[in-house]
């Protein structure tokens, strides 16, 4: 049976309409129009009247994760019949809507550039729960499982994940070393600095300060009255703001980042940025992924394999094509290998 309803208050409901699905009950898709000025259905079965249902808020997240599931896809009037490029595009949008740049279930650590991989949002809002990590993860692993069973129904996930995020859903241990290509920016400007020089003069402490989204320095309080210094064993004061600051080890703001140590620190600044902020998202996202594709056949891959599995691949390599493919007709001598 479907059912309409209306909440009262948003939460007693009181049934419009009901109609009993038969070979009779007609679905029919109206796209925006001078009729309608959102999407919206009709339903009919030809023994009551129709009923139209105005949908003013689409969102492909919320949609599917709700089980909201479209038997017939149409525009304008025309059947949409799923030989895969309907499914694909369902999937297509369902990606955007989980990675896309407008996502706040991931993020980039440079937000600014398009091209950045998506790393998990340990800031996201407190509506996006860890269940939708695991739905997520069931859309990753339905990708995968598609891919499969034949090329034909071949579905690939259009996001670009950081190396740290692919490596943990393989189980690896995460180092500084993926800040290299998941946060060029700290690399360059932070373990570059650390690696090459005596961190000693740097006066740097086993403690990382916490950012914002815009790169900002978090602060508890913008003003101190009286400016003057409290220790506290989570918080670095100066003398206009508290600054959350985290230890990186028990102890960790009374010990002295040296030569000696500098691989352990920046190790352990690596995987809290990378791993212990997002962790929970991750072990919901794995539980999803886990749900088609078990972790005993993940286990077979490297990062790169797991990233090519997953996505496919952007970039194709002219050379790589000449080295490894004969031109039968046309192209001219230098195409001829």
């Amino acid at each position: 049976n479907v059912s309409i309803k209306e909440f009262y208050m948003r939460i007693f409901p009181h049934k419009l309409h009901a109609f009993r699905v038969s070979p009779r009950t007609k679905f029919t898709l109206h796209p925006p129009n001078s009729n309608y000025e959102h999407p919206a259905f009709t339903i009919s079965d030809g023994a009551q009247a129709p009923v139209s249902v105005v949908c003013r808020d689409r969102n492909v997240l919320v949609a599917t994760y709700s089980r909201l599931v479209l038997l017939n896809i149409g525009k304008n009037a025309n059947i949409g019949l799923d030989w895969g490029g309907v499914r694909r595009e369902w999937f297509e949008l369902l990606c955007i809507a989980l990675f896309g740049r407008d996502s706040e279930l991931f993020t980039r650590f440079k937000g600014d550039d398009p091209q950045a991989p998506v790393h998990p949002n340990p800031r996201r809002p407190p509506h996006l729960n860890l269940k939708y990590f695991k739905f997520a993860g069931q859309v990753v692993s339905k990708c995968i499982y598609e891919s499969a069973i034949s090329n034909a129904r071949r579905q690939n996930v259009k996001a670009k994940f950081t190396r740290s995020f692919l490596a943990q859903l393989l189980g690896l241990r995460v180092n500084y070393k993926y800040l290299e290509s998941d946060d060029k920016d700290l690399y360059r400007s932070k373990v570059q600095l650390i690696e090459k020089n005596d961190p000693a003069d740097l006066e740097l402490k086993f403690t990382e300060e916490e950012y914002n989204s815009s790169g900002q320095l978090e602060k508890v309080v913008d003003f101190i009255p009286g400016g003057r210094l409290i220790d506290v064993s989570l918080y670095f004061c100066s003398w206009w703001s508290l600054s959350l600051v985290v230890e990186l080890l028990p102890g960790g703001r009374l010990i002295d980042v040296t030569e000696q140590n500098k691989c352990e620190y920046l190790n352990l600044m690596a995987r809290y940025k990378l791993v212990e902020s997002v962790q929970k998202e991750v072990e919901a996202f794995i539980q999803g992924l886990n749900e088609l594709v078990p972790d005993n056949l993940l286990g077979m891959f490297d990062e790169n394999e797991l990233e090519l599995l997953m996505c496919g691949t952007g970039h194709i390599s002219v050379a790589d094509m000449k080295a490894h493919h004969h031109v039968l007709a046309g192209g001219g001598q230098r195409f001829t290998k």
